[in-house]
């Protein structure tokens, strides 16, 4: 008699929940990441630190088929990827400030001079050159950074004063408060109910015309909360030349409609 023993079903082999692979988009130049896992359709994001495509597929999905669909959203994509290159290009030269560098104000390349041993601590712009003088033998990275920030945020606080009033009577409303901080994914931004406006430090770098769009996008919000007909058409009434400078900004990767 011969023993059966136990019984062991035959193995089966199962696929990996997760697999992740590299790959490229036939004739775009286009590189992707996919990672196929349990999931039911095929969804897409740009990562906003390096502006890579990346890909989710559930497995059974051919890669022939995911890049139709990937042909298909090309343009998409592509526009995506420039946004988000452009909005870190924006922050690399808010963030690289040195002696002899170059900043934008108002969209004019201005050169940046560092005097030590002066009189006094003193800050200010003269014909394209941001003039920064220090009492100290030398000034720290930081303290540079924080000497030039300030000096483009009285700038752009000078240039919304003189607007301001403007905007504010050719559009028929006030407000309380206007205030200007870093942003990472806005212009600008409104309180409706308490009638405060922000405006993105990062304005002081765009031309003036951007400046006035955001200013007068946020004073119409006012009038209409939400992005309609109605507050498009109170934008062409108001600033028939907006879209100009919202496709402007729009390159820069940050959205002026994000309220």
């Amino acid at each position: 008699m011969f023993g059966l023993g136990r019984w062991r079903p035959p193995s089966v082999q199962t696929q990996p929940k997760v697999v992740i692979t590299h790959e490229l988009l036939p004739d775009t130049g286009i590189e992707f990441k996919l990672t196929r896992k349990t999931i039911k359709g095929v969804y897409l994001r740009i990562g906003r630190a390096d502006a890579q495509l990346q890909v989710s597929a559930p497995h059974h999905i051919a890669l022939p088929l995911i890049h139709q669909i990937l042909l298909k959203k090309q343009d998409w994509i592509l526009q995506k990827q420039s946004q988000i290159k452009s909005q870190r290009s924006l922050q690399n030269r808010s963030d690289a400030i040195s002696d002899g560098s170059t900043t934008l104000l108002f969209d004019q390349n201005h050169r940046i001079s560092v005097h030590t041993n002066s009189q006094q601590n003193l800050t200010l712009i003269d014909n394209g050159t941001i003039q920064v003088f220090t009492r100290t033998n030398a000034l720290s990275e930081t303290q540079l950074h924080e000497a030039i920030t300030q000096q483009l945020r009285a700038t752009l606080q000078d240039y919304l004063t003189t607007r301001l009033p403007y905007w504010c009577e050719k559009i028929g409303v006030d407000i309380n408060f206007i205030g200007i901080k870093r942003m990472k994914t806005r212009w600008g931004s409104c309180n409706i109910r308490d009638r405060r406006i922000w405006l993105n430090l990062e304005l002081i770098h765009m031309p003036k015309g951007c400046i006035d769009m955001v200013l007068v996008h946020e004073l119409v919000h006012l009038h209409e909360r939400n992005h309609n007909a109605r507050f498009y058409a109170l934008m062409d009434q108001f600033m028939p030349d907006w879209q100009r400078w919202h496709t402007h900004l729009k390159r820069k990767g940050i959205s002026a409609e994000r309220n």
